[in-house]
């Protein structure tokens, strides 16, 4: 027979074992970003490529920004919606150029997901959206504020397929965005800040000409 001050024991340690689970999973599920990326109309029917950067950063840093933006709260319908826990952060962002990288951050030690939609706000029928993982992994890109080569370890490329743009010109997009995102030329890219998120573009007259040349 186990002694009476055995059994609170074990019920203590039960108790305190029970705790030390609920509040790691409480914490793993506190440090969860969610990512929609809106594309044009335009762009879902043309297509383009977007890349997509996670960049983590201190929980603190994390916490302290909010916990939704408004571009998220405008569409009620995205199917991310559904996976969004109350302590989650849940960010929109709008693409309107065919060539893109979008940037955001995400908890140390956290975890990270994204989605394409079609901006719901747009004029007209709204066309189906056809993506692709081209690469996904550690890129070297150049930090725009400082001139710096920075390492992400966390870097997908999507292709957007489209009627004028199909996954090869998506591959080809891509790499125009290293050789042309550069810190000489940053006053001619297309720059957009958030709390959470920045947005980097070549402009499109600028990709119109580089796809002319490409056709000669």
């Amino acid at each position: 027979m186990i002694p009476r001050r055995s059994l609170f024991a074990i019920a203590a340690l039960g108790l305190l074992s029970t705790l030390a689970v609920s509040l790691a999973q409480q914490d793993e599920v506190s440090m969860n970003t969610h990512l929609t990326i809106y594309v044009t109309p335009e762009l879902a029917k043309d297509g383009g490529v977007v890349i997509v950067s996670g960049i983590e950063v201190p929980l603190a840093d994390w916490q302290a920004l909010p916990a939704t933006n408004a571009i998220a709260m405008l569409d009620p319908a995205n199917p991310k919606a559904a996976q969004v826990t109350p302590q989650d952060k849940h960010f929109g962002v709008l693409v309107t150029e065919a060539i893109t990288r979008v940037e955001f951050v995400y908890a140390e030690g956290g975890s990270y997901t994204f989605n394409f939609q079609v901006d719901p706000t747009g004029q007209g029928t709204v066309p189906a959206l056809n993506t692709d993982r081209l690469s996904s992994g550690i890129a070297m890109t150049l930090d725009l504020d400082t001139g710096e080569e920075v390492n992400w370890d966390s870097t997908d490329t999507i292709a957007i397929i489209g009627a004028k743009r199909s996954e090869g010109w998506a591959g080809q997009g891509s790499a125009w965005f290293y050789e042309f995102a550069t810190f000489s030329n940053r006053k001619a890219l297309v720059l957009r800040s958030f709390d959470a998120l920045r947005t980097t573009a070549l402009p499109d007259a600028f990709t119109a000409e580089l796809e002319e040349n490409l056709d000669q």
